[in-house]
């Protein structure tokens, strides 16, 4: 898993098709869906490996601390059972800056700057990760533990919503939060059909 991610996020950053194939034009465009291919890889392989108990838990507080705030979320705001999903808003484990996901968001705008240069590929590809992770990907994970809003009638979402709470019963599986293509890829998937 953790080669095939590395290749993954590789080419996300690097891709070098696009250019060759597609006109100059389009490289803004083609930037900012490599960032939603960033988010998705990159919230994968975090998930998995730094929020969930791994080799760093005995190696870096830092990511003890991290683990804490995943923990809490798991266990102590949602956990299985009644309140899993709330009628209230969604109540966050870590309040304020919430550094255990803007840090690593600033340093990869930083890295995208760069390595890609101050313009307009790496302004797209910072959009791109901003965006789908905030708007998208953030929006989709707190409405997983909310009973009434906009998306509730959905049938993808409530499948994906599924398939999160497998994920709350099973926590070595079903990282992925907006669909399942990288929990399907690293073989961490548990179908919510076959397991209800």
């Amino acid at each position: 898993a953790g080669l095939g991610l590395a290749g993954l996020l590789a080419f996300a950053w690097n891709e070098p098709f696009s250019a060759m194939l597609l006109p100059k034009w389009m490289k803004p465009i083609v930037m900012f869906l490599r960032g939603v291919l960033l988010v998705e890889s990159f919230g994968y392989a975090y998930h998995r490996f730094f929020q969930h108990v791994g080799w760093l838990t005995r190696r870096s507080a830092l990511v003890r601390r991290n683990q804490m705030y995943h923990w809490l979320h798991h266990m102590v705001i949602y956990p299985i059972g009644k309140s899993y999903r709330r009628d209230t808003g969604y109540v966050a484990s870590e309040t304020g800056l919430a550094s255990s996901w803007t840090v690593p968001g600033w340093i990869v705008a930083g890295l995208a700057v760069w390595t890609h240069g101050f313009g307009l590929d790496a302004l797209a590809l910072i959009a791109g990760i901003g965006l789908y992770a905030k708007f998208v990907v953030d929006t989709a994970h707190s409405r997983f533990h909310l009973e009434r809003h906009p998306w509730a009638g959905s049938a993808y979402f409530r499948q994906i919503a599924d398939v999160h709470m497998l994920h709350h019963w099973d926590q070595g599986r079903n990282f992925t939060i907006v669909h399942p293509l990288m929990d399907i890829l690293f073989g961490t998937y548990l179908d919510p059909d076959s397991h209800r």
